[in-house]
């Protein structure tokens, strides 16, 4: 059995989250881009006075087991997190999906201001939101993901160029447009920018800029590190939802089954 419910209240208490957590043999995990993370440390102690058998935490994203301290805000509280988790005892399974598709490729959901950051040539691990989500709860409930980190490697590799180059060859009737950011507005934003969210659900300039020099300039989105267990290795016969699928799928790149009429190829 495993908890899922939408935290739209977070204030509740430890003895309300261990009664909800009672019989469940897994916790997942994540507050979300405005919950701070140390929230976490409460769920992981209802969980373990709950008897819950697997914790999976919000680390949800790239590889952070080697990026140091200081480099983004939002993994060092991450990092800091893992050391509460392994020191809690709570069986667990940290998952690493990389980027997410629908944030980091060209699509309908960003379509007006996907930015090429950079040169655009640095690869970066895409999965796709289904993946994420069918992959967390194998990893989740497999006795050879306890205690262990998970890539969810199997959508692809791409770089911004070719993810651009692909959407445009394979829908060439579309009025793509697409912008530029240089390296240079990003080490500005990472030193100037602001790191309070202009708001909820948002994150803020410095940790946005944070990201995009580890995605898109340092080429840490298409990293595993050793010892972290390959999704693809473990699943061979998962249908992955591939980069190349995604981009021939009309409701992923235009929000709809019914492709709009001046795109039909």
């Amino acid at each position: 059995k495993m908890v899922a419910f939408e935290w739209k209240d977070k204030k509740k208490s430890l003895d309300e989250l261990t009664a909800i957590f009672q019989g469940m043999d897994v916790v997942i995990c994540f507050p979300g881009i405005d919950g701070h993370r140390s929230e976490q440390c409460r769920y992981l102690l209802a969980a373990k006075r709950a008897g819950v058998q697997r914790f999976v935490p919000d680390d949800f994203g790239i590889d952070i087991n080697e990026i140091q301290y200081g480099l983004c805000g939002m993994f060092d509280q991450k990092n800091d997190f893992s050391l509460v988790l392994e020191a809690s005892g709570v069986p667990y399974t940290r998952i690493f999906n990389n980027a997410i598709s629908e944030w980091m490729l060209p699509t309908y959901k960003n379509q007006k201001e996907y930015v090429k950051t950079g040169s655009g040539d640095v690869p970066y691990l895409v999965c796709h939101k289904r993946d994420v989500a069918a992959m967390t709860i194998k990893a989740a409930l497999d006795p050879r993901c306890a205690n262990k980190c998970v890539s969810l490697d199997g959508c692809g590799t791409v770089t911004q160029s070719s993810a651009i180059q692909k959407v445009q060859e394979r829908w060439p009737k579309h009025k793509f447009t697409f912008g530029e950011r240089s390296a240079e507005e990003v080490m500005e934003g990472i030193k100037n920018g602001s790191s309070m969210p202009a708001k909820v659900g948002e994150q803020s300039e410095k940790e946005r800029h944070e990201l995009n020099r580890l995605v898109f300039l340092d080429g840490r989105c298409a990293l595993i590190t050793d010892g972290v267990l390959k999704a693809s290795e473990l699943y061979p016969d998962h249908a992955w939802f591939t980069v190349e699928e995604q981009y021939s799928d009309p409701e992923f790149v235009f929000g709809s089954t019914e492709v709009p009429p001046e795109d039909k190829c």
